[in-house]
């Protein structure tokens, strides 16, 4: 089992490179693979460095055995920093990711040079309640990251971060895994395959996912924002009724899949400002919701034509979905059938329109 544990940090150690190096030559394109590839050569050099684990002399020199525990926790940044780049990418400077950083090492240092007992544990102490509230403010930014998705984009599948609750849940079983490590001190090989083994999934699945997300723009977080400073404000909404149903009358509008509100504003005629307290405060809608009820009403009429002999994946592009699964769940979640179901009963006669 020795053996098997030697070979599987080996590989994750290539897996990391690999992965760091593809994203470093592609840094350009995007900020967060820069940020991406310098996570991964971390992990990387933290992997390489559990090969003296194995080295008798070093396991025995408890200061060092802490200390090495202490550099092992720090990946906690590595995660937050990562989420912060991908959720909160205005926000994130390599200043304040110092700031989190610099008191850390600063104590781990102190810890290594004297090894009082006190330090380790209130290091400790403080990695445990850093990442509680990095995984508190991870949850809360998902929201507002997709809430500015919905606000502002009428396709918002390949800017989607759900995803993330997986990666959250596996990172929990991975600390609680590397916990129950630190607390055997006589190595378990089994335990530490394992271990080697989650880290490989949680960061292929943040590698894959990396590669295809496309994150908002400062833009959509503009609308969220704006909104959140007047939510409380009882004024009444400009009435873009009669605009609306010329600009969707024309039906081409809804079925761009990658339709913005930035786009629709201009077509209209008016600031993202007076049509977001439109959609919200009168139609109690967000704009992902308000152009797809136009996409699902264009469905419709599709499906309920006898003429119609077209599948329901070109339905769905048609009418401006991206993808056949995402047209799926939007028809059961507003007409409760699936669009298959709805064409029959409805050439069946026993649907009226818009029922």
């Amino acid at each position: 089992m020795q053996y098997l544990s030697a070979f599987c940090n080996g590989f994750c150690c290539m897996f990391f490179l690999a992965e760091g190096l593809y994203f470093y030559k592609r840094r350009e394109k995007k900020r967060l693979y820069k940020t991406t590839a310098v996570i991964f050569f971390i992990w990387f050099a933290l992997l390489l460095k559990d090969m003296f684990y194995s080295v008798d002399s070093f396991i025995d020199s408890e200061r060092v055995y802490r200390s090495m525990l202490l550099l092992d926790m720090s990946v906690v940044f590595t995660c937050s920093f990562y989420a912060m780049d991908l959720l909160k990418p205005k926000y994130f400077t390599m200043r304040g990711a110092l700031m989190h950083v610099v008191p850390y090492f600063a104590g781990l240092c102190v810890y290594a040079a004297t090894g009082w007992e006190w330090i380790y544990y209130a290091i400790f102490a403080a990695c445990v309640v850093y990442s509680i509230v990095i995984l508190a403010m991870m949850i809360k930014w998902m929201g507002e990251y997709m809430r500015a998705a919905e606000s502002y984009y009428s396709d918002v599948e390949t800017v989607d971060v759900g995803w993330l609750s997986k990666v959250i849940v596996l990172f929990l079983i991975v600390f609680a895994v590397w916990g129950a490590l630190m607390m055997f001190n006589d190595y378990s090989a089994l335990l530490d395959t394992f271990y080697y083994m989650l880290i490989l999934a949680v960061w292929g699945l943040i590698s894959y996912r990396t590669k295809r997300q496309r994150q908002i723009s400062e833009e959509a977080v503009a609308v969220v924002e704006e909104m959140a400073s007047v939510s409380g404000s009882r004024e009444v909404p400009m009435d873009f009724s009669k605009e609306v149903e010329l600009l969707f009358g024309e039906r081409q509008i809804a079925r761009n899949p990658q339709l913005t509100m930035a786009e629709v504003v201009k077509m209209i005629g008016t600031n993202r400002n007076y049509f977001s307290l439109y959609l919200n405060n009168k139609l109690n809608v967000n704009f992902y919701d308000f152009i797809n009820g136009y996409r699902l009403k264009y469905a419709e009429e599709l499906l309920r034509s006898p003429e119609c002999n077209l599948s329901q994946e070109d339905i769905a592009q048609q009418v401006g979905f991206n993808s056949i699964s995402t047209f799926r769940r939007a028809f059961q979640k507003k007409y409760g059938m699936t669009p298959k179901k709805y064409r029959t009963m409805a050439l069946q006669g026993f649907l009226s329109p818009s029922e």
